[in-house]
C-alpha cells in the first residue's frame, strides 16, 4: 500500500488517464500471468472523486498489486520469472510515472 501522497498521485493519474491503466491491466498477457489486481479497495469513492467516474473501481483501490503464486519449480526458473516480470513492467512504469508526476 503506497503512502497517502503517492496513492493520491496515482489516483490523479487514473482520474485523467484511466484508459491507459485499463488497457495495460486488461492486456491478455497480464491476465494470463497475474489475473486481476488484488482487491484492496475502499467501500465507497475516495474523497474528491465522483462515484460515476468510468474508472471508479481503480480509483477505489488502496493498493495496486499484481501477484502470482509460484511453486518450487517456477522459483528455480530465472527465465520464467524474468518473463513474468516483463509482463508487469508496463503497469509498474505507469505507477512510477504517476508518482513522479505527483512529486514534481
Amino acid at each position: 500500500m503506497p503512502p497517502a501522497s503517492e496513492l493520491q498521485a496515482i489516483r490523479q493519474e487514473i482520474y485523467f488517464n484511466g484508459d491507459e491503466f485499463q488497457q495495460v491491466l486488461l492486456h491478455k498477457q497480464v491476465g494470463k500471468v497475474f489475473g486481476m489486481l488484488e482487491d484492496h479497495r475502499l467501500k465507497t469513492s475516495p474523497k474528491g472523486y465522483p462515484k460515476e467516474h468510468p474508472n471508479i473501481d481503480l480509483l477505489r483501490q488502496k493498493s495496486l498489486v499484481l501477484s502470482k503464486k509460484l511453486d518450487e519449480k517456477a522459483l528455480e526458473s530465472a527465465k520464467q520469472i524474468a518473463a513474468d516480470l516483463a509482463v508487469a513492467t508496463p503497469f509498474v512504469k505507469l505507477i512510477n510515472h504517476a508518482i513522479q508526476l505527483g512529486v514534481e
